[in-house]
């Protein structure tokens, strides 16, 4: 009698009234729902009154990406200009960076055992024929000097490499003798004249193009050029004071 009152749920495999229409346990429908008219969700009704966002077709999708493609490659491109353009007056300033440095380290070095009083002839030859073999260890060992550094100035071979010793040494004495004229100033007027000519008409020196060098430069930001001017004021007024109060 009780099997009559009774029957299986065909989903859970429980057992439900005979009557049922809906499993307790499954909460499944044991007889066919009349199907709603999908206009009359509540979800469909939301979808249709939201805005929907553009949709780009297929003819469209190459093109945006096409675009965004140009831009990135001008960007590069002008970034990459930027970097190749001649910039003979920070290459200038990289080098009396350099030099000064060169100079104010080697006087407190060298001043408790040599007087350069009354020598200042000597001393302009000495200090950039020093600094020729100071500049050949920075460029081939660490890969610039603190002046270049400074001034986003790089110098690389052709295959983007750090100088090796003998081409950094080569690159140095020939800056000194056809760039510097030996430290001799009335040759170096016309000599150093010559080479930023060179460097604006064809984009190189002698000596980077005998020692087969790229120099590049890397773009100054507002906050790095805030910093280089600040240090530049701040060395040489410090040198300036070195000189007046006869500070080694």
């Amino acid at each position: 009698m009780e099997s009559l009152e009774f029957k299986l749920c065909p989903f859970c495999n429980e057992r439900i009234k005979q009557d049922a229409i809906k499993c307790r346990y499954c909460k499944e429908w044991l007889i066919p729902q009349p199907a709603s008219d999908p206009a009359e969700s509540p979800a469909i009704k939301e979808l249709e009154v939201s805005p929907q966002p553009p949709t780009l077709t297929s003819a469209e999708m190459p093109q945006v990406v096409g675009n965004e493609k140009e831009d990135n490659e001008q960007i590069a491109a002008e970034a990459d200009e930027e970097e190749s353009r001649v910039r003979p007056w920070r290459r200038f300033w990289a080098r009396i960076i350099d030099v000064s440095l060169f100079a104010f380290v080697s006087d407190v070095i060298l001043s408790h055992y040599i007087s350069w009083k009354g020598h200042s002839i000597i001393l302009g030859f000495l200090l950039p024929f020093g600094w020729c073999f100071v500049e050949t260890f920075f460029l081939s060992v660490v890969g610039n000097t603190p002046g270049k550094a400074l001034l986003g100035v790089m110098i690389r071979d052709y295959e983007g490499d750090k100088l090796r010793f003998g081409v950094a040494l080569r690159r140095s004495f020939s800056v000194w003798l056809f760039g510097l004229a030996m430290g001799f100033t009335p040759i170096l007027v016309i000599t150093a004249t010559n080479a930023y000519f060179r460097l604006k008409r064809e984009g190189f020196t002698s000596w980077d193009e005998a020692c087969r060098v790229d120099v590049t430069y890397k773009i100054i930001g507002p906050i790095r050029a805030i910093f280089i001017i600040l240090f530049l004021l701040g060395f040489f007024a410090l040198l300036g004071l070195a000189v007046k109060y006869g500070v080694p």
